[in-house]
């Protein structure tokens, strides 16, 4: 394993609003390097599609409907990804 896989190895992700550019980056890259990310999208459409897609990930992404531009959305959001672990 290398530096940054140890570093990430175990951790939780949480990459709003992943789609192709910046965001489908990172998510990308800390699968690679040992995170498990947790996707969001405002659709459940969006949602399943993003967390079905491969990224090159080595552990599976988990996908989360949360419409951002709602406070208690934003809340439920962080709520399930600090119980997922750290």
């Amino acid at each position: 394993m290398g530096d940054s896989e140890l570093r990430l190895h175990g951790l939780t992700a949480l990459v709003t609003r992943e789609t192709r550019g910046l965001g489908g980056v990172n998510t990308e890259w800390m699968g690679r390097d040992g995170a498990s990310p947790l996707i969001s999208r405002r659709l459940p459409p969006d949602v399943e599609r993003a967390a079905g897609e491969p990224h090159g990930l080595r552990s599976a992404a988990d996908g989360i409907e949360a419409d951002l531009a709602n406070s208690a959305a934003a809340h439920r959001l962080g709520r399930e990804a600090t119980a997922r672990g750290p």
